[in-house]
């Protein structure tokens, strides 16, 4: 295990558990928002306002708030909201708020069938809403939505709650640093206290010169022009913004007392602040002291900062020179990697990237320094637990340390490719299950974080290669799918039963798996299965060949042509093109043989495949023919293809055919079972 420090608040969670109401987290990068919906439904002239679900969201979102503009942070955990019954249209929300300022700004905004309304103001709320909020258990707000909207009729209505900083203010207590002649403005950002300007200290040298190891500290000026340390403030080598110590994250280097190089997590907590590395720029650029376009520019956090430019020198073989002056900044970094490259953290003029990047050691390259106080109190020191390596499956359970001091969460930091990314159960908790892919080693970091720094610690976690013919145990709900290899690819031989059970058509968008039963009886769920609509087989993941949906991880919902591949494996005459019935024997060779879970006559049915399809039937909510269907005379099995814009692929069985059958049918509509295949290249 390596101790590290890094970026807390990345990836993404989805967990849905049942008390009395169900519950999404989506932490789509780095934020906290709790999006609570809503089904309102008024009776005669009464208005009672009925409480159909309830989920929270977290996203990352930036709105303008308290103070001009607040940034996001803070957990909130364990919401319940509830409609009161006695005609008030007052909602009652409640909350947990994990955090370690003293200021905390709770807010919220209106949503109809997920389009933004509108802001619901102070004036429509009671409680611990709005600036001031401590952190702490059993937090309360009431929301007056009847007087905040008493003409509206609301279907699908849903508030998310936000939980901000306060913006724009100096640090508590030390307003500005004098240090080595010069004034420097200090901001408080979140958690953290930075210098508002760059560093400009030292003796000026000019740039073709090698600083000298000494015990003063010596600075470059952008082309030799100290008006231009004025306004970027001074450049640097690596080496010397370290002031030659040894290199390690978090030195003070030419800083002023109480204040260091920042560590790369330190800088990622910051960016995540501000959107993620994709957008942050906009809001920590300078509106001025840039080439144009600047794009996004808005300084919504007060970093201020400026297009100090860079430069190189090198031992005297020349060709020294400053270039890009406002078309980017170097800020150094104290994360020195284990090569001779130099961290940096990267803005631009033409783009809203915040990027940490490594620069080449030669020639040797210039960078800025902008400085951070040292933080008051540090999170827990933390510990990954052990390497777990040739997992059999696709689950383990982690063993991380619960934090006594700050906010756990676990990221994954390897390079895996892009369709075999890990999935937490929870990526907060420190015994998170971790669902991985067959053949796939993962590096994992637990981050805990105090909002200023993080302390993290790494473990490896490695699955063994799937065998197909083994039987597969899904972890979420401990289901055993035994396994059968058909053509080229590995298929389940059972159909998939997972989600919370719900009546037909009665599908929600919280992000958890939900399903129906054949005649609303759980035990036909256990026996042939569950039913899914499209969207929530794919689970709304509407691009791609290869979409988990429901399926586990390592496992995808069939293409039309892993369909194609299954059939023509075991039927050469099967045409892929065709719709209805064709081939000889496919259908037979798929089917289990006799009357258990298919009506007489089961033509044809041999199971040679080893597939052993059930006549599981099949459901519909379309109007004139809602209800289940066909239970032992079909099986219907959907793909994650689009026939067109509204329709969706599927291949079907049944009980008087040992032929195939392929068709297409509205998305919306009907109810089918799933067969997960493994992923392609692991058979």
């Amino acid at each position: 295990m390596k101790t590290k420090g890094m970026s807390l608040f990345k990836n993404h969670l989805s967990l849905c558990r049942k008390v009395k109401f169900c519950f999404e987290l989506t932490f789509a990068p780095k934020v906290f928002v709790i999006k609570i919906q809503f089904l309102f439904i008024h009776l005669n002239s009464v208005n009672m306002k009925h409480f159909n679900k309830l989920k929270f969201l977290m996203v990352l979102l930036l709105l303008f708030g308290y103070q001009g503009m607040a940034q996001t942070r803070g957990r909130v955990t364990n919401v319940l909201a509830e409609q009161r019954v006695d005609g008030s249209d007052i909602i009652d929300v409640y909350y947990n708020l994990a955090g370690f300022s003293d200021n905390y700004i709770v807010s919220a905004e209106l949503f109809h069938n997920n389009s933004h309304v509108g802001t619901i103001d102070e004036e429509w709320c009671t409680g611990d809403f709005g600036p001031g909020i401590l952190p702490g258990d059993n937090k309360y707000f009431e929301y007056n939505i009847g007087m905040h909207k008493p003409e509206m009729e609301w279907s699908k209505t849903q508030i998310e709650v936000r939980v901000y900083f306060p913006m724009g203010d100096p640090c508590p207590g030390q307003e500005f640093v004098s240090y080595l002649g010069k004034n420097y403005n200090t901001i408080q950002i979140g958690g953290q206290c930075w210098l508002k300007e760059n560093l400009d200290a030292g003796t000026q040298i000019d740039y073709e010169v090698l600083p000298w190891q000494g015990g003063d500290i010596e600075k470059y000026c952008y082309d030799n022009d100290p008006e231009n340390c004025e306004t970027y403030g001074g450049l640097y080598h690596w080496w010397e913004a370290m002031f030659y110590g040894q290199g390690l994250p978090g030195s003070q280097g030419i800083c002023p007392q109480g204040y260091h190089i920042p560590t790369n997590y330190e800088f990622d907590i910051l960016v995540d602040l501000f959107g993620g590395p994709a957008v942050a720029g906009g809001g920590l650029k300078d509106v001025d002291f840039w080439n144009p376009p600047n794009t996004g520019a808005t300084n919504t956090s007060f970093f201020s900062a400026r297009g100090a430019g860079t430069g190189y020198n090198s031992a005297g073989i020349g060709g020294d020179a400053c270039i890009e002056l406002e078309n980017l900044t170097y800020m150094w970094t104290s994360s020195m990697t284990a090569g001779p490259n130099k961290p940096a953290f990267a803005l631009y003029h033409n783009n809203t990237s915040a990027a940490l990047i490594d620069l080449a050691a030669e020639p040797f390259p210039f960078g800025s320094v902008r400085c951070m106080k040292d933080c008051s109190t540090q999170p827990s020191t933390s510990n990954a637990g052990p390497d777990q390596l040739d997992v059999e499956g696709n689950y383990v359970a982690l063993a991380a340390n619960a934090p006594a001091y700050g906010i756990g969460r676990w990221v994954i930091v390897s390079d895996n490719p892009a369709e075999k990314q890990g999935v937490f159960a929870d990526e907060w908790d420190h015994n998170s299950a971790f669902y991985g892919y067959p053949g796939e080693t993962y590096t994992l970091e637990w981050q805990i974080s105090n909002e200023c720094t993080i302390s993290a610690d790494q473990c490896l976690i490695g699955f063994a290669t799937f065998n197909c013919g083994d039987d597969f145990v899904d972890h979420r709900n401990g289901k055993v799918y035994p396994t059968v290899q058909v053509g080229d690819f590995c298929w389940m031989a059972k159909n998939m039963d997972i989600g919370e059970q719900t009546p037909i058509g009665n599908y929600t968008t919280t992000g958890s798996i939900e399903k129906s039963c054949y005649d609303d009886d759980p035990a036909n769920c256990e026996e042939y299965g569950a039913f899914y609509n499209w969207s929530e087989a794919v689970q709304q993941d509407y691009t791609g060949d290869y979409r988990r949906g429901i399926c586990p991880v390592g496992w995808f919902i069939p293409t039309d042509n892993a369909w194609c591949n299954l059939v023509s494996s075991i039927d050469g005459t099967v045409d892929c093109g065709a719709h209805g019935w064709t081939g000889t024997d496919a259908g037979g060779k798929l089917k289990e043989p006799g009357i258990g879970h298919w009506l007489d006559p089961n033509t044809g049915a041999s199971n040679l495949s080893g597939f052993t399809a059930f006549g599981a039937g099949w459901a519909t909510k379309y109007y004139s023919n809602f209800g289940f269907h066909e239970l032992k005379e079909s099986a219907r099995f959907w793909t994650s293809t689009h026939y067109s814009s509204s329709f969706r692929d599927y291949w079907y069985l049944g009980n008087d055919e040992a032929r195939v059958g392929r068709s297409y049918v509205s998305s919306w509509y009907d109810e089918y079972s799933v067969r997960c295949v493994h992923y392609p290249n692991l058979k």
